[in-house]
């Protein structure tokens, strides 16, 4: 197919399919934690990086990364934020849980708690992020642990958080981990003293499916239920670890099958986290955890990029999030899901790891072929070999998204796959992103779009083109060439990213859009 973009050359002509201003109430944020693991300077322990010269200096982390996206991110520092040098290291050491910040690592920040939370929050603010989230060791410090929680300890740091400004805690390991009375009490006492305080919970477990080796390879019921009671009283209930090597075929599963048994309590927000697979999360509805940033010296050099480049796929988190200004994170069971019977495999065998649940294995990991959440499953075909996992769905306010994710094997590691894909996508209802590689796709809807204009954008630009002359449009249905898709939805690309494309699709005018479906009550 010939391509003849035209793109608006005057300033008067010059269409912008993507906002300006971030959705308002979705807690997306990036997360140092890859950061601190990767980090190739002194201070070489994982938990001391975090410190004021590292975050605030001159090239300092959070002076220096996604420039043009702090707005949308809340800035979360991670596991060891509030450990003196050495309070850790990699294994926990007696300060986990104490939320006070070192005097050394960050000198002259105030004389009491809440105070030195607050400058953090003044220095996190004045690089331009949304706000500051802190992680949350599920125990108390040394000095104030017993044989049971304390309410009053939590209660005391929820009002230094509300005092400082801190926007967001990420609740993770620690004694009480796997207590959901403790949680309970955690959102309980945020609820009282500081309601809009982001509460995110999770269930702590190994980064694969089936660890206990039950066969499945899949999500097992048990973990299923335990996971979405917690998410049921959760602002954000995050799907946890993964590996690198088989993040897809883990998260798909685990984000499958969490919305199909999703319920809220009607109180919290009631979000899933997709963590760094950003696609998940923009093309689902999901809110994110990002934690890919620049690579630099010997991290280029990463065993983990012969499989999935991920750190060098930075132009995915620009425009995941930018679609979620067009297409915010939605509550968890809004809409009905449905899962393909088809499910699909992916394999790695691991060496050395940093746990044994995988390490020296060989790992399968299963995960539906389709997922559809609030829209028709689409129709996947190849000529022959592996399918893609393919996601679609349709958000509240009506944007419609669509995404494909490689397949990863033992022999082949990390593979694109190009396929015809097909959606019978109902109404018309709003824009349109489109995420991954194709060989072919084909939009279906309820009304005639003959005569109707097509406008694209790679979601990292600030420029729709008109492409209507380059697709097919034949009574309801359009078909886009995936030549076309990888065109504009790589357009803007930063030399050297390897991003899977990402772009926007405006099929005649907005004010011709049909209601979406309503959401269902919680």
């Amino acid at each position: 197919m010939l391509l003849v973009l035209s793109a608006c050359t005057t300033e008067k002509e010059i269409i912008n399919l993507v906002p300006n201003e971030p959705a308002a109430d979705v807690p997306n944020y990036y997360c140092t934690w890859q950061y601190q693991l990767w980090f190739q300077e002194p201070p070489v322990t994982t938990r001391d990086v975090v410190c004021h010269d590292i975050l605030f200096g001159d090239n300092g982390l959070a002076k220096t990364i996604y420039p043009e996206l702090r707005k949308d991110l809340y800035f979360v520092l991670d596991d060891g934020w509030d450990l003196p040098y050495d309070g850790g290291k990699m294994s926990p050491g007696p300060y986990f849980g104490g939320l006070v910040i070192s005097e050394t690592k960050f000198p002259g920040y105030g004389d009491t708690p809440q105070e030195r939370l607050k400058t953090m929050v003044k220095n996190i603010e004045d690089c331009g992020w949304k706000g500051t989230g802190i992680w949350i060791c599920a125990q108390e410090d040394e000095q104030n642990r017993g044989e049971t929680w304390k309410e009053e300890y939590w209660r005391e740091r929820i009002e230094w958080s509300k005092y400082a400004g801190i926007k967001y805690w990420k609740v993770d390991w620690g004694i009480y981990c796997d207590k959901q009375e403790w949680r309970q009490m955690i959102t309980r006492l945020a609820d009282e003293i500081y309601p809009d305080l982001i509460i995110e919970h999770a269930f702590c477990c190994p980064p694969i499916n089936d660890w206990k080796g039950t066969g499945l390879n899949r999500c097992t019921p048990e973990f299923i239920e335990t996971c979405m009671y917690t998410a049921s009283y959760s602002d954000v209930f995050r799907n946890y670890d993964i590996t690198e090597e088989l993040s897809v075929a883990t998260s798909l599963d685990r984000i499958g099958e969490f919305l199909l048994a999703a319920h809220t309590d009607g109180k919290h927000l009631g979000f899933m986290n997709s963590e760094d697979e950003v696609y998940m999360g923009a093309s689902m509805g999901l809110t994110m955890g990002v934690m890919r940033y620049p690579l630099k010296g010997k991290e280029q050099n990463s065993p983990f990029l012969a499989t999935r480049p991920i750190r060098k796929m930075l132009d995915e988190v620009t425009r995941a999030v930018r679609w979620q200004r067009i297409a915010p994170a939605y509550r968890t069971d809004a809409y009905d899901v449905q899962v393909s019977d088809e499910y699909l495999t992916d394999d790695y065998v691991f060496g050395p790891y940093w746990t044994k649940d995988v390490e020296n294995k060989h790992i399968k990991q299963m995960a539906p072929a389709v997922i559809a959440r609030g829209i028709s499953l689409p129709e996947v075909s190849v000529e022959s070999g592996e399918k893609p996992f393919v996601l679609a769905a349709r958000n509240p306010n009506g944007a419609i998204s669509i995404a494909t994710f490689g397949r990863t094997n033992a022999s082949t590691k990390y593979k694109a796959i190009e396929a015809k894909i097909t959606l019978n996508a109902g109404d018309l209802t709003g824009k349109i992103g489109v995420f991954g590689y194709y060989d072919e796709l084909k939009l279906s809807f309820n009304q005639s779009l003959e005569g109707k204009t097509v406008l694209a954008q790679d979601l990292k630009d600030n420029k729709a083109i008109d492409i209507t002359s380059d697709v097919m449009i034949k009574g309801n249905d359009i078909v886009i060439c995936g030549s076309l898709i990888k065109k504009i939805g790589r357009m803007k690309a930063t030399d050297g990213d390897l991003s899977e494309p990402g772009l926007v699709l405006q099929i005649g005018e907005s004010k011709d859009f049909l209601p979406a479906p309503l959401i269902k009550e919680s």
